[in-house]
């Protein structure tokens, strides 16, 4: 399957919805191209899918720093996209689950507010926290 078009059709949507410069445009682009692709989250996997002409592990660097850029950030880059695929849903029955993931093992747990649909979780906010129990609030503030 030829999939030359996808990036492309990313890079527009993204300049249309998100408010960013062309070159950090096509930049999120090419890793939500990879995320498409290797339907996967795992940097390794996703490396494998980015059109790039470096090795693997420089790849993988690269996502790293994307992610670590201050402009990926959940208002500047996610909401407005999300909230724009949100605005076509007319289904009468939101699910919206709240789920608790550990990250790295024993030290951080990713806590997610997200919205089910067609059985797969669409995340509408999230935050890193420390491994271990948390109190309520905590919980709110995020909802």
């Amino acid at each position: 399957m030829d999939y030359s078009r996808l990036e492309p059709c990313l890079q527009t949507l993204i300049h249309e919805f998100v408010p960013l410069s062309e070159a950090q445009s096509q930049r999120v682009a090419y890793l939500c191209s990879a995320l498409l692709l290797a339907g996967t989250c795992h940097l390794r996997r996703l490396a494998r899918w980015l059109d790039r002409p470096t090795q693997q592990d420089s790849r993988v660097r690269w996502i790293e720093r994307l992610l670590d850029a201050p402009y990926v950030t959940q208002q500047q880059v996610y909401q407005p996209w999300i909230r724009q695929a949100l605005s076509g849903l007319r289904d009468r029955w939101w699910h919206v689950v709240m789920d608790r993931t550990p990250l790295d093992g024993r030290t951080t747990d990713l806590l997610t507010l997200s919205l089910v649909y067609r059985k797969r979780a669409l995340p509408l906010v999230w935050q890193r926290i420390p491994f271990g129990g948390t109190s309520g609030a905590v919980h709110l503030d995020l909802a």
